[in-house]
């Protein structure tokens, strides 16, 4: 009933010139409860049929991305979907240090962003097909490190660390299968 939402509006306004905010927030939340209808007092607009629970029905769909491929452990995707959504508006803002350092938080969860498809997904996991004498634990974050460079087409550091593993761990890696094994240099 736009005539009932409408003198809602109205009353809350005045409520706000009378400097009654304890009343002017009573009835927002009159209008939330009984009309569906969500308030932006800064843009001066109203949106109805906004359900009770939404966060924010204003905020942008661009900043939304989808979970694209499997992940093998579990992931908060509320809270990847907040570290993106934060990421943008710094990104909005021209904030690149700020916009880097959620990049980074994103990488150190194991998540890489896809800004161009908007989707997020995890770092490659590789399989370990013959560990050998070589400390597996400390072989496999070695390669996790590694595939996480070349997700973000660091090849050059990432290609340092390949030979690093090989000289410390004699441990051979194959992109293309995903998967790490221990050679004999007998």
């Amino acid at each position: 009933d736009v005539a009932a939402v409408d003198a809602l509006l109205l009353a809350r306004l005045q409520a706000k010139y009378k400097r009654d905010f304890a009343e002017a927030d009573a009835l927002r939340e009159k209008l939330a409860a009984v009309h569906g209808v969500r308030v932006h007092d800064a843009k001066k607009t109203w949106k109805g049929g906004v359900a009770r629970g939404t966060a924010d029905p204003w905020a942008r769909t661009e900043d939304v991305y989808a979970r694209a491929g499997e992940f093998k452990a579990p992931v908060d995707a509320e809270k990847i979907q907040s570290l993106i959504a934060r990421r943008a508006v710094a990104r909005r803002r021209k904030h690149w240090d700020m916009a880097d350092g959620l990049l980074e938080e994103l990488y150190g969860q194991g998540v890489v962003v896809d800004d161009k498809r908007r989707e997020y997904r995890a770092v490659v996991a590789y399989a370990c097909r013959s560990p050998g004498r070589a400390d597996e634990a400390a072989v496999a974050a070695l390669v996790a490190e590694r595939a996480l460079l070349r997700e973000r087409k660091k090849f050059r550091d990432a290609d340092e660390l390949r030979a690093r593993i090989l000289d410390e761990y004699d441990v051979q890696i194959d992109d293309q299968k995903l998967v790490w094994w221990a050679v004999d240099r007998a």
